[in-house]
């Protein structure tokens, strides 16, 4: 018997997904129709359209660049035959909120309704600050700007609705993990009787309770099929080129000492004696200012920066010496990029737990131990979103490719 192939209609809430992949810009680039293929293939569904709905943001003083950005990605979107881009709107208001509390971090300054003069508080550490009043027992208000997206849950319903009346789908996918959907998701799911697949964007587990129901499957979007699911680095439409804006490539974080540096007496050594000279201590190996790269890292580095943005992680962690490693990678002709270290008390694991990189090179650390490289020092559900490249240390990165 064939298999019956199920129609599908996709319900895309834009800012809800976007939620889930902000703090990480090498997954916004995300090919919506590869996510949705790779949860509903087409040997069990026909998916019919894609139906993605969003609001136009506007620039701020932090981030100039944010509603272009923007205009790229939903070009990109338009270049699927099946998808429609729907409009809400993005609403921006200032607005005055009662102070409940204060994230307090050393010192802080809050600002009094008398003549706007200074409170300043202990140089102490809190967790936070209890509820700032006034003399006259009122609470402290502080202006804010409120941004709400206004229409495209109503509209994500409304379509929904009116697609399942007309019996457009078999199977309606959305994903979202919007509570004011539920209405509408239970109407479908419970009066039409059709059924609805939930795409949760939320991490949490707990959030797939939210639309538990008759005829209602509820499943969690994985990192990985995320990452599997981005556009190419350039596509193009009747207008031209399109590129992934240069915010949202993938970042590569490279170890310095020892994967693309070293001291300057191992020019003439081999690899192995270049460890020794490590463990030694040798008078080169703290002569930060005279180090050289490492075979030809400088050109590998270059083939690298087309599709990363390039940054590096040095060993020091003294104003003096990590200003000489900078020096040097910029003279010698590295590619461009932050030159991170290590803060009081971080590791190199909490230095890449920061910075959220997508590619690590970095060596093995032969001549200290392995309990000193950056993934070995990495949280275990952030070394899940990075690829490992790992060399011998000294050996260099010449014999790695061109394209990670």
């Amino acid at each position: 018997m064939i298999p019956t192939i199920k129609r599908a209609i996709v319900y895309i809430d834009g800012f809800n997904l976007y939620f889930r992949i902000k703090n990480n810009p090498s997954l916004k680039w995300l090919d919506v129709s590869k996510l949705c293929l790779y949860y509903f293939p087409n040997t069990k569904y026909q998916i019919k359209k894609i139906k993605y709905f969003t609001a136009f943001v506007s620039n701020t003083k932090n981030d100039p660049g944010k509603s272009l950005r923007q205009q790229i990605y939903i070009r990109a979107l338009e270049t699927i035959d099946s998808l429609r881009v729907i409009k809400g709107l993005f609403k921006v208001n200032y607005v005055k909120r009662p102070v409940l509390d204060f994230l307090y971090d050393n010192k802080s300054r809050l600002f009094t309704n008398e003549m706007q003069s200074v409170v300043v508080l202990e140089d102490k550490k809190y967790k936070r600050l209890p509820i700032v009043k006034n003399k006259y027992d009122d609470y402290q208000a502080l202006q804010v700007k409120d941004t709400k997206e206004k229409g495209s849950d109503v509209n994500l319903a409304s379509h929904l609705l009116n697609d399942g009346f007309h019996k457009r789908y078999d199977v309606a996918v959305i994903i979202s993990n919007d509570s004011d959907l539920k209405t509408p998701i239970k109407m479908v799911a419970e009066e039409l009787g059709l059924q609805i697949e939930i795409l949760n964007p939320d991490n949490d587990p707990k959030s797939n309770q939210v639309f538990k129901g008759k005829n209602t499957n509820t499943r969690q979007i994985e990192n990985q099929i995320i990452k599997l699911s981005q556009f190419p680095e350039t596509i193009q439409d009747k207008h031209g080129i399109i590129k992934r804006p240069t915010e949202w490539w993938a970042k590569m974080l490279i170890f310095v000492e020892g994967t693309i540096l070293m001291h300057p007496e191992g020019k003439s050594a081999t690899r192995e004696e270049r460890v020794q000279q490590s463990r030694d201590r040798i008078t080169g190996i703290t002569q930060y200012d005279l180090y050289i790269p490492i075979g030809n890292a400088v050109d590998k580095v270059k083939q690298w920066e087309p599709n990363y943005k390039i940054s590096y992680l040095t060993s020091r962690t003294t104003p003096t010496e990590v200003l000489a490693i900078k020096k040097i990678i910029s003279d010698n002709g590295f590619p461009k990029g932050e030159v991170y270290y290590r803060q009081a008390g971080e590791t190199y694991g909490d230095v890449a737990n920061r910075i959220q990189p997508n590619v690590i090179v970095e060596d093995d650390c032969e001549s200290i131990g392995d309990k000193e490289m950056i993934t070995t020092q990495m949280r275990q559900s952030q070394t899940k979103l990075v690829k490992p490249i790992i060399v011998k240390e000294f050996a260099g990165i010449d014999e790695l490719p061109g394209e990670l």
